[in-house]
């Protein structure tokens, strides 16, 4: 019988991961706090269009919309930021360590930041983000995920 993700079972019964994540025994079900044993430790990928690509491997887009996650990004958390991910042109862009994350509502009238600001460091919240206006920045959110969006903004 093999590892769910990695490995394969060893001698005494455990499972052991083949790329070093370690060891634990079969039917440990571990909980999200459980696994974020220390803040080092975790590390989230984020993966980006690849009209955004050299604008995150330089370090001018230090933000993102993305959809609440099963488990949450949470400040201090370190990022790792992709391009291409699940797919043979996957191409590691940078790494980064999350400043905040805040819930965003992005809907026809607008969007705002819910308990703040809808600009970061003077610059509306579509262009902080890579666009080049407001509209481009809400047509794209209602291609990809319709006219009402509820989220975060992950800063780094």
């Amino acid at each position: 019988m093999r590892c769910k993700r990695f490995g394969a079972l060893n001698e005494s019964g455990s499972e052991e991961c083949s790329r070093g994540v370690g060891r634990f025994e079969i039917g440990d079900r571990r909980t999200s706090e459980a696994s974020r044993a220390t803040k080092n430790e975790l590390m989230p990928a984020l993966n980006f269009h690849k009209r955004f690509a050299a604008e995150v491997e330089m370090g001018h887009k230090r933000q993102t919309v993305r959809p609440a996650r099963k488990w949450p990004i949470r400040a201090d958390d370190r990022l790792v930021l992709y391009t291409g991910m699940r797919t043979k042109h996957c191409r590691r862009l940078n790494e980064a360590v999350c400043r905040s994350v805040e819930p965003v509502q992005i809907s026809v009238n607008g969007a705002h930041v819910v308990p703040g600001e809808v600009r970061l460091s003077g610059r509306p919240l579509g262009a902080a983000d890579g666009f080049d206006s407001h509209l481009e920045f809400f047509d794209w959110f209602r291609m990809y995920y319709g006219y009402e969006f509820c989220g975060e903004v992950i800063r780094w």
